[in-house]
């Protein structure tokens, strides 16, 4: 039997080994910076750099802050910690700034003699693609906000609705799950009166019939968003649909950067065994470390 050389083995190991890890580490690392910059000794900005062409949420960004009295030339008064939370950070961004803590110093200058921020530790941050983020983390994020916008729309408040809409996106508006270039967006300035608007728009086509469906928004709205008392909804999902019906579903395609959350009911009369299903679903999309409304989709079962 042929003795095996461990050394030469070793090394061939070694020489794989260095081949596979760089490529390992670029692949699971996204390619996202956080540098800390004090100003003035008063306060942190965190600078962040997204070099993917993905958006990616930050649900926390969090460094270690020292603290001198008399102008940072004393003895060290406090450590803290400097946080920021859920930061939105949109594709390609190279220098996104959240300036964070700014009462801190304030908060000191009671107690001690010109206290001032010397030194801030390396940030360490949880930063994930929106399209990755799991639901419980995506309910934190927008639970809140979407509700708003259902109450909104419970209420025909025309004028709340119109703040939610996205200021370059707008909102799009979809009769049916499949989510298409050619249907209706709305501006925020078209919001505002949307009520009381007498125009007949074409959202679409009927399923089945294939008809135009041509109408005012108040019709629209009767029948293809607040057809149900969607803010009591059975289900409330994010970042998740219910799979129902025959018609695609593209949302997640349509809106690679968008957080959907479904409002849903299962059915309503057992005569029709869950096929009078319906589900509403917002789509926001962040800017400027808001989250807007940029798509109201309706479904149902279809044929």
């Amino acid at each position: 039997m042929k003795k095996v050389n461990l050394t030469k083995l070793a090394r061939l190991w070694l020489l794989v080994a260095s081949l596979i890890m760089p490529l390992i580490g670029m692949a699971e690392s996204p390619k996202i910076t956080v540098d800390p910059v004090v100003n003035d000794g008063k306060f942190v900005i965190f600078v962040l750099k997204n070099y993917e062409d993905r958006d990616f949420v930050c649900t926390f960004i969090k460094a270690i802050a020292t603290v001198k009295n008399h102008q940072g030339k004393g003895e060290v008064v406090t450590r803290r910690s400097i946080v920021a939370e859920n930061v939105i950070l949109p594709a390609g961004s190279r220098d996104k700034q959240v300036e964070v803590d700014k009462e801190f110093i304030k908060e000191l200058e009671s107690q001690f003699e010109q206290p001032r921020i010397v030194d801030v530790t390396i940030p360490t941050h949880d930063c994930e693609s929106i399209r990755k983020l799991s639901p419980s983390k995506v309910k934190k994020l927008i639970e809140k906000r979407a509700r708003e916008v259902v109450l909104a729309l419970k209420n025909k408040d025309s004028a709340k609705l119109s703040s939610f809409a996205h200021p370059v996106l707008g909102i799009r508006f979809s009769p049916y799950a499949y989510v298409d270039e050619t249907e209706i967006v709305l501006t925020a300035s078209q919001l505002k009166d949307v009520f009381l608007d007498s125009r007949k728009y074409l959202w679409g086509s009927y399923d089945g019939s294939g008809d135009p469906i041509t109408l005012t928004f108040a019709k629209y709205y009767q029948r293809f968003i607040y057809d149900k008392d969607f803010i009591n909804a059975e289900k409330i999902k994010y970042n998740e649909i219910t799979e129902s019906g025959n018609t695609l579903n593209n949302c997640f395609e349509f809106y690679p950067n968008g957080i959907v959350v479904e409002f849903h009911f299962s059915g309503f009369d057992p005569k029709y065994e869950g096929m009078d299903w319906r589900s509403l679903r917002l789509v926001f999309e962040g800017k400027d470390n808001i989250w807007y409304l940029i798509g109201i989709i309706s479904d149902r079962w279809t044929i």
